[in-house]
């Protein structure tokens, strides 16, 4: 009642001199402050530096409860150079599970095949007798392989090759075919390509070193690794 009755107004306290001393034994404790309530409008002005809170650490229990919701991060971009030195280790992905659906067309592998029936007759021009396109995203290794059977009732020698993308590309593997009776005989090739392109085009072709020969039936199959 004493203090009530007095009128203290700002000019009686402007050249007050209220010293840090008298103010540094006064002891805040959270149970004072404990049923304050700040609003955003009394903050509203405030600016946080950096430097006001280097010092702050920030402890699992104090952030345990805490919930970030979509709404809160949904406008905020992390950039290449944000994640650019973040090391993802095998003990973080131990558990994780790719389904196909995380992996598009990012197949481990994927292949083409082909069989054609019917005789071709080979002269001494190398011709093309059986294509395939493997889809490959330029990428990993593509393994070959090609058989043909041959009837040499001519008598001539006969040369298949594995190519890539023409009669005239790279060989990836060739084969040459000696008769050595008038028999029908099976002739077969592997090959492997490391630097595949695009959808990657291999053929399998066919000479005589002279004269003919016939090429009765013929497949080439391609499967392509992915890194």
């Amino acid at each position: 009642a004493t203090i009530n009755a007095l009128a203290i107004t700002a000019n009686k306290i402007d050249t007050s001199a209220v010293i840090t001393d008298k103010i540094n034994a006064l002891a805040v404790t959270a149970g004072k402050i404990a049923l304050l309530t700040i609003t955003a409008a009394q903050i509203a002005n405030n600016t946080i530096t950096a430097g006001q809170i280097t010092a702050l650490t920030i402890t699992n229990a104090q952030i345990a409860n805490n919930t970030i919701g979509a709404g809160q991060i949904a406008a905020l971009t992390i950039t290449a150079a944000e994640i650019a030195n973040l090391t993802i280790t095998a003990g973080q992905i131990a558990n994780l599970t790719i389904t196909t659906g995380n992996v598009g067309a990012e197949q481990i592998t994927d292949s083409d095949s082909s069989i054609v029936s019917g005789t071709h007759v080979a002269n001494t021009t190398e011709s093309i007798i059986n294509t395939i396109t493997v889809p490959t995203d330029s990428n990993g290794t593509c393994v070959l392989w090609a058989a043909a059977r041959i009837d040499n009732a001519q008598g001539d020698s006969l040369s298949l090759r594995i190519r890539k993308d023409n009669v005239t590309g790279s060989i990836l593997h060739s084969q040459l075919f000696t008769p050595i009776d008038n028999n029908m005989r099976m002739l077969a090739l592997l090959g492997e390509d490391s630097a595949p392109t695009g959808n990657q085009v291999y053929v399998l072709t066919a000479a005589t070193l002279s004269g003919t020969a016939n090429v009765i039936n013929r497949s080439l199959t391609g499967v392509n690794r992915k890194k």
